[in-house]
């Protein structure tokens, strides 16, 4: 087994952990909004400051817009970054996950 595959089961127990543990606590419902045009998907997230909210498992590449506030990506391997305070264009790598 390599470490790439040691340190995403590490980290799928850690969220899977922390979800669980969120489970226990009152649930938030972030207003989404849709948007459709010539074929393609976009959402657009807003949530409240001081809220914890775990995505699921990106299985695909794909791009993310932190227009302001902070978040947390933590990708495959354990590793965590922060983005803040102004907009940001990334591609989310497959198996990453943003708490």
């Amino acid at each position: 087994m390599s470490n790439l595959s040691v340190h995403s089961e590490l980290m799928q127990q850690k969220v899977g952990a922390l979800q669980a543990e969120l489970l226990k606590l009152p649930q938030y419902q972030p207003d989404t909004k849709h948007y459709f045009h010539g074929g393609m998907y976009c959402r657009e997230v807003f949530r409240h400051a001081g809220v914890l909210v775990v995505g699921a498992v990106h299985k695909k590449e794909h791009f993310y817009l932190i227009v302001y506030g902070t978040v947390a990506i933590t990708d495959g391997d354990g590793m965590s970054k922060k983005y803040q305070a102004h907009i940001c264009l990334r591609v989310n790598l497959a198996l990453s996950v943003r708490c």
